[in-house]
């Protein structure tokens, strides 16, 4: 399969690159902020018994959900949405496309958000959000590369403010197949879109400095640093106090230069500075000789003077050490290439059962999951019968 560009001319003479055809004559959007690159090659997709028999279709208008089919209309569409979720067939702004081919999800018209309006307010029912959420269920790289591309494209558009880790999510999806090429492609436009995107430091600097805008606009020279209930040894030096931006303020200590310079402690900071009003107070977690927790009122002009050293207590170190094991092991579970690819082999697996022997079928893919690991009876039942027709469960998934 062979992509090709081709240029027209601007009314002014100058060239302009325009769509993306495929040797079948699939077209894409000329509105897509990052192009499908060329040449791509293997974009055959082999439908499932599932997706064969999914004829459930969602409607947009302008990236906005309105309706779904099947509707159950003695529900709300918000409750209802659940069938966009899992539909395979979208029909956004009058044109239908189908999910489940490759080269309808290549030629998708990105849908012009301005003329809508209801990203924000209703993001669950943002097109965006909903291509989002299919892609993370998709481990076929023919089906999983297009349609990261378009949902890539539809967030940066969408006018949700989607955050960086939203954006990793999708790369880390084309990572985790082992797609590195097109997951740098989808990188490198997103950063010339908007370098804060995937830039934490940047973000958190505009973000700052927007907060220093607001100060000013509203004739105050304090901000304050609000205490979390989890802190690393640096943050807890910082955290929990009012500071003076240009130093005039004498009853606060000076906005720290590190702070100043970059808007945060360290890289990776989740602390976020505000605007500070006088009558306001400091609101500190505290935690009993039970680590039990309780947000107290503390004195502003006195916890702000305290001395700049790490004053966390025996339970808020333990806490904060508990959230990075937790975070550490989420990330080695749920995005190693290890547990990727046997999640992926799974997820083949449990399809094949379900279209082979849909009689002894667990109802899901958790279902699935949890008799496997068991070695339960009846997964070793369904493992003797599909050995039988030629296909061999691995235990070890």
């Amino acid at each position: 399969m062979v992509f090709s560009f081709f240029k027209k001319k601007r009314e002014d003479g100058s060239e302009l690159q325009s769509n993306v055809f495929s040797s079948n004559g699939a077209k894409q959007d000329i509105k897509s902020i990052i192009r499908l690159p060329i040449p791509v090659e293997g974009f055959s997709y082999k439908l499932s018994k599932k997706d064969i028999e999914n004829n459930k279709i969602a409607y947009f208008k302008n990236g906005s959900l309105y309706n779904v089919f099947p509707r159950n209309k003695s529900i709300s569409l918000d409750e209802d949405r659940g069938t966009a979720y899992e539909a395979r067939y979208i029909v956004s702004d009058g044109k239908k496309y189908d999910l489940c081919n490759p080269y309808d999800v290549i030629r998708f018209k990105i849908p012009d958000y301005s003329k809508g309006g209801n990203s924000f307010s209703y993001v669950t029912r943002d097109l965006s959000y909903i291509i989002m959420k299919r892609v993370k269920r998709i481990y076929q790289k023919e089906l999983c590369i297009p349609s990261t591309f378009l949902a890539v494209n539809l967030m940066l558009v969408s006018g949700v403010g989607w955050l960086s880790k939203d954006y990793e999510r999708m790369l880390s999806q084309l990572e985790r197949l082992e797609e590195y090429r097109y997951a740098s492609i989808l990188r490198e436009g997103i950063s010339k879109s908007n370098p804060s995107l995937l830039d934490g430091n940047i973000r958190v600097k505009n973000q700052f400095d927007s907060t220093l805008k607001l100060a000013k606009q509203l004739g105050t020279d304090l901000v304050v640093m609000p205490y979390l209930a989890s802190a690393c040894e640096e943050c807890a030096k910082y955290q929990g106090r009012v500071y003076s931006i240009t130093g005039k303020d004498k009853r606060f200590p000076k906005l720290p230069r590190v702070i100043n310079e970059t808007g945060c402690v360290h890289p990776g900071c989740v602390h976020h500075l505000q605007v500070f009003y006088e009558w306001e107070t400091i609101q500190k977690y505290v935690y009993d000789n039970e680590g039990n927790v309780q947000i107290v009122s503390v004195d502003a002009i006195e916890n702000s003077n305290r001395p700049f050293i790490d004053d966390r207590t025996v339970w808020e170190i333990e806490k904060y050490k508990k959230a990075q094991q937790k975070q550490l092991k989420k990330e080695n579970e749920l995005w190693s290439p290890e547990s990727t690819i046997k999640y992926a082999k799974r997820i083949v697996e449990f399809e094949w059962i379900e279209e082979n022997l849909p009689e002894v079928a667990p109802k899901s893919l958790g279902g699935y999951t949890r008799m496997k690991h068991s070695n339960s009876k009846n997964y070793q039942k369904i493992k003797q019968l599909a050995a039988q027709k030629g296909m061999y469960l691995d235990d070890a998934l």
